[in-house]
């Protein structure tokens, strides 16, 4: 498919970002990871030099700048659609 091949819904309230933190530590305690890991899903693995590497998926809304940001490539993008679908 080419570009603009399909028009977009423009969501104009605060939509959710997914991503996930990384960090290395070497001994596994409540103390530690709580303040990383929070209230969120995390996986743990254990390398080879006996370190923990704790992969932590996080989730927030995006700020009113992102939203902006995001809402104006969105409406450009919608413009750029229709003048490409008048031709």
């Amino acid at each position: 498919m080419g570009p603009y091949a399909y028009p977009i819904q423009i969501k104009k309230e605060k939509q959710s970002i997914n991503f996930q933190e990384t960090k290395t530590f070497e001994t596994l305690t409540i103390k530690e990871l709580s303040p990383f890991v929070g209230e969120f899903p995390f996986d743990i693995e254990q390398d080879r030099y006996d370190f923990y590497e704790v992969t932590v998926y996080k989730s927030r809304l995006e700020t009113i700048d992102e939203r902006d940001i995001r809402v104006q490539g969105e409406e450009n993008y919608m413009v750029e659609y229709n003048k490409r679908k008048k031709k």
